[in-house]
């Protein structure tokens, strides 16, 4: 086999691998993009850039000293707010829940958390068109810290 044919073969494996994954992903963000049942959905932001800060690294989840770029669904409830990310769903946030959201320039969404899980402290930038609306509505819905 000629060299060019195994990397030809090479490019086209990696091509599928990568999509695949990239599909995985996708669907992990949208699987976990979910209220829970009786909370009605008053606003939705699908695929939205996300920067993730985690202060422990977590199994199958963000790790910590980096950034961690995702696309993220952002979902609020009547009375929670849940984000997705390729990771799946990595806040859950609800009345007592200890948390932070505000907006820190034009389309800029901050929210300070804790993981779903309880096990690292997460803080999530978002560009989010009505940034400060979201702000404002996340904080209608949780304890501030």
């Amino acid at each position: 086999m000629e060299l060019w044919h195994a990397s030809l073969i090479a490019l086209v494996s990696l091509s599928v691998f990568n999509g695949g994954f990239r599909l995985l992903r996708s669907q992990r963000r949208k699987a976990g993009a979910r209220l829970p049942d009786g909370d009605p959905e008053q606003r939705r932001a699908e695929g939205l850039p996300a920067r993730i800060f985690s202060d422990r690294s977590l199994p199958g989840g963000p790790k910590a000293g980096g950034i961690n770029r995702d696309r993220a669904d952002l979902l609020l409830g009547q009375r929670t707010v849940v984000l997705s990310t390729g990771d799946g769903r990595i806040l859950d946030l609800g009345p007592g829940i200890s948390a932070e959201a505000r907006c820190v320039g034009p389309k800029r969404l901050v929210l300070e958390a804790d993981h779903r899980s309880g096990r690292a402290r997460l803080r999530v930038e978002l560009l989010v068109e009505d940034a400060e609306g979201w702000a404002r509505d996340i904080q209608a819905r949780i304890r501030p810290t």
